[in-house]
C-alpha cells in the first residue's frame, strides 16, 4: 500500500533514514478510534493499545484520555480547527439541471424525439390529428383521455405514461433532496450564532470538552448541543456539508479546510476551536520512540516538512464523493431499457397491424 500526502512522504523518509521496511495497516472500523464502554479503542489508537501496530500516523492528535496506553512522537505541524458551514447560495435555473447528469439528460431528450415521431406517425395512421397539444401531453407523460382501439396506439401510450411516471418521480425527488436545507442570510461567525439561529452542529466528541465550561451559561449550552459524531462518519459529514447537502456547522482543521475550499463552497466562521499538534502515536514505553524523534527534529529542522505541505494535500478530496450526486445513466438504465423494449414492442406491433390492414 502506498502512503500519499506530506506524512507519507515523512514516514517514507524515516523508513529510509532508519532502515526499517514499513508495513501498513488499515484499522478495521473507525479511523482513528473511538473508545466503546467497556474500555477498548477502535481504529489506529486500538490497533497501538492491542499491540498490533508498532506506530500510528495520519494527524494523530495527543489526548490525556490515551495517556495510560500511548506516547507520542515531538510535534511535526501545528494546526487548528475552524468551524464550516454550507454557504449561502441563492436558488437560480441551474438548479433545475442538478438531479440529472448531462448523458441521462441527453438519454431522455432521445428517449422523447422516439416518442414523439412514434405517436405522430402512429396518429396519422389511426387518423387522429397529432396537434401540437397531443404531441406535448405525451412528451410530459400526460394521458389526454383519447380513445383508441389499435394496439399500435394503446401500447406505446401505456409504456410512455410508465416511463414518465418513473422519470419524474425521480427528477423530483433528487431536486427536493439538492433544495431542502435552509441557511439563515447573513454571516455566521460564531457558535453562538450557531445556537441563535437554530443551525445544528457538532463533531469528534474530544472538541466538545472544549466547551465544557459550566461557569459559563453559553458556553454549557454549546456543550450540551454539541452533537457527538463517530470518527468514521467525520469525512462523509465534512464533504456532505463542502457539497451543500446537509445544513450543518462542524470543526475542520485550517490545513483541510484549505484543502476542501480548492473544490466545494463553503461558510469559514472566525471562531476556533482549539490549537494542536500532529504527531506519530506510540504504545507507551516503546523502544523506537526516540530514534523517531531524532529524525523528525532532522527532516523538520532541514525545511522537508513545510516542502511537503506545499506540495500536498491531505488526499481526502480525490477519494471522496458528495453523497447528493446527480443520477447518472447507471441509476436509470432500467427505466430507460424498459422504455426501449416497450417502443420496440409497439413498432412491431404497428407494423403488423399495417401489414394485416394491407392484407384486407
Amino acid at each position: 500500500m502506498q502512503v500519499r500526502g506530506y506524512e507519507g512522504n515523512l514516514f517514507n523518509t524515516l523508513a529510509e533514514a532508519m532502515n526499517f521496511t514499513p508495513v501498513i495497516l488499515t484499522p478495521p472500523s473507525a479511523l482513528w478510534g473511538d473508545e466503546l464502554h467497556n474500555g477498548s479503542w477502535t481504529g489506529i489508537h486500538g490497533n497501538i493499545k492491542n499491540g498490533i501496530a508498532d506506530v500510528g500516523f495520519c494527524q494523530v492528535l495527543p489526548m490525556a484520555s490515551r495517556l495510560h496506553f500511548e506516547e507520542y512522537s515531538v510535534p511535526i505541524t501545528t494546526d487548528t480547527y475552524i468551524w464550516i458551514l454550507p454557504e449561502v447560495s441563492p436558488i437560480n435555473w441551474n438548479k433545475l439541471l442538478v438531479p440529472f447528469k448531462m448523458n441521462v439528460w441527453i438519454c431522455l431528450g432521445v428517449a422523447t424525439l422516439a416518442a414523439t415521431v412514434f405517436v405522430y406517425c402512429s396518429a396519422k395512421y389511426s387518423n387522429v390529428e397529432p396537434n401540437l397539444l397531443f404531441l406535448w401531453a405525451y412528451f410530459f407523460g400526460q394521458d389526454i383521455g383519447r380513445n383508441y382501439k389499435k394496439h399500435g396506439m394503446i401500447i406505446p401510450r401505456g409504456m410512455w405514461l410508465l416511463f414518465a411516471f418513473f422519470i419524474s418521480n425521480a427528477y423530483l425527488a433528487s431536486l427536493t433532496n439538492s433544495l431542502t436545507f435552509v441557511i439563515p442570510a447573513g454571516n455566521v461567525e460564531t457558535v453562538k450564532e450557531l445556537l441563535e439561529n437554530g443551525i445544528p452542529f457538532g463533531g469528534a466528541s474530544t472538541l466538545r470538552d472544549f466547551y465544557k465550561n459550566f461557569d459559563d451559561a453559553d458556553d454549557y449550552e454549546i456543550y450540551r448541543k454539541y452533537e457527538n459524531v463517530p470518527l468514521y462518519k467525520l469525512i462523509p459529514l465534512f464533504f456532505r456539508i463542502v457539497n451543500g447537502s446537509l445544513n450543518f456547522a462542524t470543526p475542520l482543521s485550517k490545513r483541510s479546510t484549505i484543502t476542501y475550499k480548492k473544490t466545494g463552497q463553503f461558510h469559514v466562521m472566525n471562531e476556533r476551536v482549539l490549537y494542536y499538534h500532529n504527531t506519530f502515536a506510540f504504545p507507551r514505553g516503546s523502544p523506537y520512540i526516540d530514534e523517531f524523534n531524532l529524525q523528525i527534529e532532522r527532516i523538520k529542522s532541514g525545511g522537508f516538512i513545510e516542502l511537503w505541505l506545499s506540495r500536498n494535500t491531505t488526499g481526502l478530496v480525490s477519494n471522496a464523493t458528495s453523497s447528493q450526486q446527480p443520477l447518472r445513466l447507471i441509476h436509470m438504465s432500467s427505466i430507460f431499457t424498459m422504455w426501449s423494449i416497450g417502443l420496440m414492442l409497439s413498432i412491431i406491433t404497428f407494423l403488423l397491424e399495417i401489414l394485416s390492414h394491407d392484407d384486407k
